[in-house]
């Protein structure tokens, strides 16, 4: 039967809510009966009588009239537009009775839906951080419920769980089978199956799994959708759930994996979960010059990592001079369909860069396609990451940036380092970890180039900051009190002009030391210095050239850099559930963590704020170009990188 002349029967008791339902979509309407009246022998009264009754009809439709439907063309749907493919016809002799069952296609009724729907409305009364998980296979709906029960018992969201399958097993049936009760897994049930689920065709059960959603999200308005990706769900589910949830634009999360792997998602409430979507992750990674060992370590941990279903992509920045098994072995990779990332080669022409034109190219690497969701993973070759490090950048990244808590919160947040540094790379000196103890993160006005997540919109920030320091020195950087080590990138002091200008600060783990449970570890073998400095160090060396007979009366002068890093063991975990199971249920709000300036020096939010304030004033008339301090820094408000140079009109 063609979907547009489908009668649906929900229930008689869900009244004008899915009257509006119906009218949106524009399928239901009643015909309305054509009645013919012999007019002309009709007398005074009857005309009077049947005028009566139609100006009351009037009334009553134009008083019941909905207000709250979109235009026409809003809730213009194409899927009615199109009729289903017609079928041959079934051969009704050759057919036996299961054939006939197994092809039913009747009109849809959901008899089982309102009676749930009332209740929850009734307890949630209206509550507006609604979750809803959905299964059709029973597989799938084993495998969600311990994720459902967890949420439920965490208490952050409103969970709801929808049947949507075409086995008819009941609600108390798979709680029982389940080992969960109303008691243990506070989770309102809703029985979304047709009737004769088990003998409907194909296409009666994805319309019924279309329009049960949509009649779940107009009477209990859940925020997100969460249920298996196709491969746990039959095929009539999935473009079921999808249409109506792309239908009501509500954000659909597929879990690609056994949900036990993800129960971390438990812990996050509806406003972080809306996110799940639009969070994407490039990698950038610069590869030594001559050597091979340390990128090779990097990247077959990289392989091991579990990336939820997407593929990342992965910038190597090679020099003028890389080494040539290396460009045999990142050949092979990048061709290779079963690498989970899309690796991206770019080598440099000139050789033996200047500190500012490495800073320039590693800002130029990326640029976020979408300021909020776009984000920058910084890697050092002498990294080595543990499989589950993607999951703890979605999960810290969605906790600390997009929840309902830290969205006020999270402005001053740059981004979110992997490990936890051995030495402050301001002055080289250890990093004290007894004020940090008893907290799970901290926050830290320091950059990290060895793992660390930059956020999208920071890294623009970043590229605006650059180019108007090159444009107020005439294209060339103007001399500057260097804080970061030359063990590291020369990017990073851009970064820390940029954080202590703004006000910024990344989120560092103390887990690492607290619960010996680390995510990135730094090696100190085959490390190099960046490229930028190679040449720099040499020449350093040359100058204090000591002759061999000294070299033998002090046999400890050691000429190689040390990284000087603490090499923690790896997590081996794919999952990140083991490190959250060692936390707080209720992990510390962002603005409640111990905060740090570049130097390590506990401080005060309130003194965070004024230090950056003054250092944004002193920039802005001894590098940016004022002849006075800008009013926008002066202000107590946020102000741009723009406000703090004073480039002229002619500027663009």
């Amino acid at each position: 039967m063609p979907l547009a002349r489908r009668v649906i029967d929900v229930d008689t008791e869900l009244g004008k809510k899915f009257d509006d339902s119906y009218e949106k979509v524009g399928l239901f309407k009643p015909r309305r009966p054509s009645f013919t009246f012999p007019w002309r022998g009709l007398r005074r009264r009857r005309r009077v009588l049947l005028f009566l009754v139609g100006a009351y009809l009037l009334y009553l439709f134009f008083k019941n009239m909905p207000t709250d439907l979109r235009p026409a063309v809003e809730r213009y749907n194409p899927r009615f537009a199109k009729p289903r493919p017609v079928q041959p016809p079934i051969d009704e002799d050759a057919a036996s009775p299961a054939d006939k069952d197994e092809e039913y296609d009747g009109p849809l009724r959901l008899p089982k839906l309102s009676k749930s729907m009332y209740h929850a409305r009734a307890v949630t009364k209206g509550t507006d951080n609604s979750v809803l998980f959905a299964a059709g296979d029973l597989s799938s709906v084993s495998d969600l419920i311990p994720l459902a029960c967890e949420m439920a018992r965490y208490r952050a969201n409103s969970v709801h769980f929808a049947l949507m399958g075409r086995d008819d097993v009941s609600i108390e049936g798979i709680q029982r089978v389940n080992g969960v009760s109303d008691g243990d897994c506070p989770v309102f049930w809703h029985d979304a199956r047709l009737d004769r689920s088990s003998s409907s065709s194909e296409g009666r059960l994805e319309d019924g799994v279309f329009f049960g959603v949509d009649y779940i999200i107009s009477f209990l308005g859940p925020k997100v959708i969460i249920a298996h990706d196709d491969a746990f769900e039959e095929n009539y589910f999935r473009v079921g759930i999808v249409d109506s949830a792309g239908w009501r634009g509500i954000p659909l999360v597929s879990l690609p994996t056994k949900a036990l792997s993800v129960m971390w998602i438990s812990r996050l409430d509806c406003s972080s979960l809306q996110a799940w979507n639009n969070i994407h992750v490039d990698m950038l990674v610069h590869a030594p010059p001559n050597s091979s060992g340390s990128l090779k370590r990097l990247l077959d941990s990289l392989q091991q990592a579990d990336y939820l279903g997407l593929r990342p992509s992965l910038t190597i920045e090679l020099p003028s001079q890389p080494d040539p098994h290396l460009l045999d072995y990142l050949h092979g990779i990048s061709s290779d369909a079963n690498f989970p990332l899309s690796v991206t080669l770019r080598r440099r022409v000139s050789y033996n860069p200047t500190p500012e034109q490495s800073a320039i190219r590693t800002v130029e690497a990326f640029y976020p396609s979408d300021l909020i969701g776009s984000h920058l993973l910084f890697l050092s070759p002498q990294a080595e990451l543990s499989p589950s490090f993607y999951h703890y950048l979605k999960y810290t990244t969605l906790r600390y940036r997009h929840s309902a808590d830290s969205v006020n919160q999270s402005s001053h947040l740059l981004g979110v380092s992997l490990e936890l540094p051995a030495r402050n790379p301001t002055d080289d000196t250890l990093v004290s970890t007894q004020s940090i103890s008893d907290v799970p993160f901290f926050r830290w006005q320091v950059p990290n180039s060895n793992a660390a997540l930059y956020f999208g919109e920071k890294w623009a920030e970043l590229h605006k900051f650059v180019a108007n320091r090159l444009a107020v020195s005439g294209s060339q950087f103007t001399e500057r009190n260097k804080f970061i080590s030359k063990k590291y990138p020369s990017v990073m002091e851009d970064l820390l002009e940029i954080m202590r200008a703004k006000g910024y600060y990344i989120l560092y783990p103390s887990f690492p030391v607290t619960q010996g449970y680390s995510l990135a570890t730094i090696h100190n073998d085959l490390y190099q210095l960046p490229e930028e400095f190679q040449l720099q160090n040499v020449l350093s060396n040359k100058k204090g050239e000591t002759s061999l007979e000294d070299l033998e009366n002090d046999p400890d002068e050691d000429p190689v850099v040390d990284l000087g890093s603490i090499e923690r063991p790896l997590s081996r975990h794919t999952t990140i559930n083991p490190l959250l199971q060692r936390l707080p249920l209720q992990v510390p709000e962002l603005d409640s963590l111990p905060l740090f300036t570049f130097q390590g020096g506990f401080v005060s939010p309130e003194d965070f704020e004024s230090d950056a304030k003054k250092f944004a004033s002193e920039f802005s008339t001894i590098i940016g170009g004022c002849g006075d301090i800008p009013a926008e820094i002066q202000r107590e408000e946020t102000f741009s990188i723009d406000d703090i140079f004073c480039l002229g009109e002619d500027y663009m």
